[in-house]
């Protein structure tokens, strides 16, 4: 422990490592990882804007915040994240979602490159992991709704870097975000839930925006007895590890342990027993809905946390809701945005299968918290007696380039249409060779704020 300095604050290393980290554009490797939030992202961002409470923002969005970098960043922010279908990743929750809008909304004012805003994306990342590998789990223990409040600091670091801002005004608005983080899991399964992927992206460009004017924070705010360390995470100061466990050598968190790209849009932690369930019918195709008179899944302790509404009756809930995903399999319905609706949660053949899945925690699937997805198993029983058990999880599988781009497409061709769309992609694609990021967000201003 770093007794023999009770001042240590582990920002100033992280801002050191991160804001001095090599270019992404010498890595083609990490390039592509890049780029590939973006698209996932962006796709997603412009899908949500039909859904609740998106309209609901639009409308007030003048009245908040005006039209400018903060008001896109809340929008497009709680966009990326309403359908639950944005990436996750280790220790950040869903970073995407409120990172990259704030960086959009920042370098669109700014007329950044787009290989500058890559290069914020990829040093917030990993200035996120780094933090995050502390204080992360222990945030998320405690009931809060982890991405809400942990990455404000993450998205006041990456919008200092593509300010440029030095490292003391870096400090300084990470030190002013911790004054911003919000957001509980009580209100998992409701409208408001993306909304704080929208806070989190506006609080943190805010806090960029005041340290930039001369606001100074203060270090108590991150490490004091009534700092965000201690009151999120429980975590004193004076049992802060020494400077090796923030500063090691890793593999960028782009590359290792990566970003986790969604196929369905729900909380992650529905999606291992789900596919198990796919895997299930690919090898017993005959399977029906009626030949099943019980189902169980076993998952983390963190995950089950997670999954507030194993009841659903609303489309919103349904996301939280692993029954509903093995009703829209076991009956052959696709698991797309537009079966998350209320009439479809509550007929009778979806409820039928909600209300006999039983969720029990598997402790054995607690071993590797550092590895995501998390596992989970399915196992149904048929009505002849017969009991089908598989598992998923414990690695990570991207989705391939082509899938990546089909979910883009999908996405985005109801709004944009398909030769927009088309072009947006390709866009996003080539984004290190843009000279001004307004040439991407042009393509948007049909379906984003």
């Amino acid at each position: 422990m770093a007794s023999n300095n009770k001042k240590y604050n582990p920002v100033d290393d992280l801002i050191s490592i991160c804001l001095n980290q090599s270019s992404v554009s010498g890595n083609p490797e990490l390039l592509n990882a890049a780029k590939s939030s973006f698209i996932d992202t962006i796709g997603v961002m412009i899908s949500g804007t039909k859904y609740s409470p998106l309209p609901e923002i639009e409308s007030l969005a003048e009245t908040l915040t005006g039209k400018g970098s903060l008001a896109k960043a809340f929008h497009n922010a709680s966009a990326a994240h309403v359908l639950d279908m944005d990436d996750y990743g280790l220790y950040m929750g869903h970073p995407s979602a409120v990172l990259i809008p704030a960086l959009l909304a920042l370098g669109e004012d700014l007329h950044c490159s787009g290989s500058a805003v890559l290069q914020a994306y990829s040093s917030a990342i990993e200035f996120g992991y780094r933090l995050g590998s502390y204080c992360y789990y222990r945030i998320h223990a405690k009931g809060w709704h982890a991405t809400s409040v942990f990455m404000p600091l993450v998205t006041a670091f990456g919008c200092a870097t593509l300010l440029g801002l030095n490292e003391s005004q870096c400090h300084n608005a990470i030190l002013i975000a911790t004054s911003f983080a919000s957001g509980v899991r009580g209100n998992f399964g409701t409208p408001v839930k993306p909304i704080h992927a929208g806070i989190a992206s506006l609080h943190g460009l805010l806090a960029t925006k005041l340290a930039a004017s001369g606001v100074i924070g203060s270090d108590r705010s991150l490490i004091g007895e009534e700092g965000f360390l201690q009151l999120f995470a429980g975590l004193k100061q004076e049992d802060m590890p020494e400077s090796e466990f923030f500063t090691k050598e890793i593999i960028h968190p782009l590359l290792y342990p990566g970003l986790s790209t969604k196929p369905y849009p729900s909380c992650s932690s529905n999606h291992q027993a789900t596919l198990a369930l796919v895997d299930i019918l690919n090898e017993n195709p005959g399977i029906t809905s009626d030949d099943v008179i019980s189902i169980e899944m076993g998952a983390t302790k963190k995950g089950l946390s997670e999954l507030v509404a194993p009841f659903a009756v609303t489309g919103t809930e349904a996301r939280f809701c692993p029954g509903f995903h093995f009703a829209l399999l076991l009956n052959r319905m696709p698991i797309i945005p537009e079966n998350f609706v209320t009439p479809v949660v509550l007929s009778p053949k979806i409820q039928r299968i909600i209300k006999l899945t039983n969720l029990i925690h598997v402790p054995e699937y607690d071993a590797s918290p550092s590895v995501l997805p998390w596992p989970a198993h399915i196992e149904l029983t048929l009505r002849d007696g017969t009991k089908i058990k598989k598992k998923r999880g414990g690695e990570r599988v991207p989705l391939s380039v082509d899938a990546l781009k089909n979910k883009f497409l999908t996405c985005s061709e109801e709004i944009l249409g398909s030769v927009d769309s088309s072009t947006l992609f390709d866009a996003i694609n080539d984004l290190e060779t843009c000279d001004d990021i307004n040439a991407i967000t042009v393509l948007l201003k049909e379906a984003l704020l």
